[in-house]
């Protein structure tokens, strides 16, 4: 029996050892074969992009949900949010951030700015950010001109 011309544990250990990534990590499955098993005619490439570390501490000051979300979208990338990371407050009226610990508390125990005394928004953003990509193959393709497509799908959002 033939053996197929690439599988998903080669694919990724190539994206990981050859592509460069930015603040994502990449990986494929492959979720179509042809009718002998050897050749992929479907590779699902996903990106994900973590907000925090493993204590929930957001990395920035702001969710970058939605500069991540578009950025994937345009490259053609179906995007999902996972998990809550808390970012802080935000005053309205004064239009600025305000880390935990930094609000003040009416009678009511309601968070309020500690300049005018708003009460504050709660601002939240996604743990982890999920991009979702289908490449669709002819099924003639050879192992290079995969990773060449894989390597087009990561590029046009890092």
């Amino acid at each position: 029996m033939s053996e197929p011309i690439i599988d998903e544990d080669e694919l990724n250990d190539w994206i990981h050892e050859n592509l460069e990534t930015g603040g994502f990590s990449a990986w494929v499955n492959i979720t179509k074969w042809d009718e002998e098993g050897l050749r992929p005619k479907e590779i699902q490439v996903t990106l994900s992009y973590k907000t925090g570390d493993g204590i929930d501490q957001p990395y920035g000051d702001t969710p970058p949900d939605d500069s991540i979300a578009e950025a994937l979208r345009n490259a053609g990338f179906d995007v999902e949010f996972d998990g809550i990371m808390h970012y802080g407050y935000y005053c309205p009226k004064c239009e600025e951030n305000l880390h935990y610990g930094e609000e003040n508390y009416d009678e009511q125990e309601v968070a309020i700015c500690p300049k005018c005394g708003s009460e504050l928004e709660e601002e939240l953003g996604s743990k982890w950010i999920y991009g979702y990509k289908t490449i669709k193959l002819k099924g003639m393709e050879t192992a290079e001109e995969i990773k060449k497509l894989i390597e087009k799908a990561i590029g046009e959002v890092v």
